[in-house]
């Protein structure tokens, strides 16, 4: 029986040498999800999963790239005034995640360093309080 779709040829017209190799970049490499490989093949999701399968590609936990461990690593490594000076929305496109992941990663590195400069400003009113005696 002949298959219905002939995957290496879509991989050669696309410049790859074979399926495997193609679907291997564009999951692992380029990290898109299998709507994104099916809808840039033409085809559905459950059949990119099929062929990912195939060729033995460990599958991503649902989120795949989006996952908030990901997300809060990447903005934790940007420039942090490029962070607070942008958007979440700005950011979220961005990243390719949504904006809550965005606003979440904010709030707590508001939060750190509030908490920080609470601290330092206490141990101050504390020392400045303090009875001075004189020699």
């Amino acid at each position: 029986m002949m298959p219905l779709i002939d995957w290496d040829g879509i991989a050669r017209g696309l410049g790859y040498e074979a399926e495997g190799p193609m679907l291997r970049d564009l999951y692992e490499t380029q990290e898109l999800g299998l709507n994104e490989i099916g809808a840039r093949l033409g085809t559905n999701r459950s059949s990119i999963r099929q062929r990912i399968l195939k060729y033995d590609i460990k599958m991503r936990a649902r989120g795949g790239s989006a996952q908030s461990g990901k997300i809060f690593q990447k903005l934790f490594r940007m420039d942090q005034r490029v962070v607070f000076g942008n958007s979440d929305a700005d950011l979220a496109r961005a990243l390719k995640c949504s904006i809550s992941y965005v606003h979440k990663y904010k709030l707590k590195v508001r939060g750190t360093a509030l908490d920080k400069m609470r601290q330092v400003n206490l141990h101050q009113t504390e020392v400045e309080n303090e009875p001075r005696f004189e020699t």
